[in-house]
């Protein structure tokens, strides 16, 4: 979210952005993945 407000985005198009990432990050590790996979290195 950091990224984005310092790339100019406005608070709420940043937590927009934040959910979808998270949101697509769960789909992809729901059944095979871990929470592990979750965290960016």
């Amino acid at each position: 979210m950091r990224e984005r407000l310092a790339d100019g985005a406005d608070l709420a198009d940043a937590i927009r952005g934040m959910q979808r990432t998270y949101i697509d990050r769960q789909t992809g590790t729901l059944v095979d993945g871990t929470f592990a996979d979750w965290i960016e290195p």
